[in-house]
């Protein structure tokens, strides 16, 4: 637990992928029994880290979980506490959103470049099938992708 604040100290960045934590994509077991009761609380704490002041750079880690953003971002919305005496490691959506975005052009060193949508900034975008902040966290994994666009170029739907 001594180490968590100097994450952000250290300027390090905390490469999440929210389909890992167990319960999510993976079983509870055999993570839970061998991790133990006195370091589960720290097991994937996106909570614990971004309250510390690390940035989190959100991904899938395909071909070990699906590639589908919208699983990622469902799951770090609404995964459960690995034990009643687990911190809450949920994220709000825009949290979520910051990590797969500002926090992630950061860790490439281009968030002058990319990561918001403001003039001047690269921008790719999906434009979904509903209005993500409107949809239940439960639900946001079933929505899909209605448009692309790349480059300024829509590169699918539209």
């Amino acid at each position: 637990m001594a180490d968590v604040p100097r994450f952000a100290a250290l300027g390090v960045i905390a490469s999440m992928q929210p389909l890992h934590a167990p319960g999510v994509h993976f079983p509870l077991e055999p993570t839970v029994s061998r991790l133990g009761p006195e370091r589960l609380p720290l097991a994937y704490a996106w909570r614990t880290m971004r309250g510390a002041g690390a940035h989190l750079s959100f991904a899938s880690d395909w071909p070990v979980c699906p590639v589908d953003p919208l699983l990622s971002i469902g799951a770090a919305l609404t995964r459960d506490k690995l034990s009643p005496n687990c911190p809450d490691h949920r994220q709000t959506l825009m949290e979520t959103l910051r990590g797969y975005t500002v926090d992630n052009a950061y860790a490439e060193f281009r968030e002058h470049v990319k990561g918001r949508l403001v003039p001047g900034l690269l921008a790719d975008i999906a434009v979904l099938t509903g209005d993500i902040e409107a949809t239940a966290p439960e639900a946001i994994r079933e929505m899909t992708v209605a448009a692309t666009v790349m480059d300024g170029v829509v590169t699918h739907g539209g």
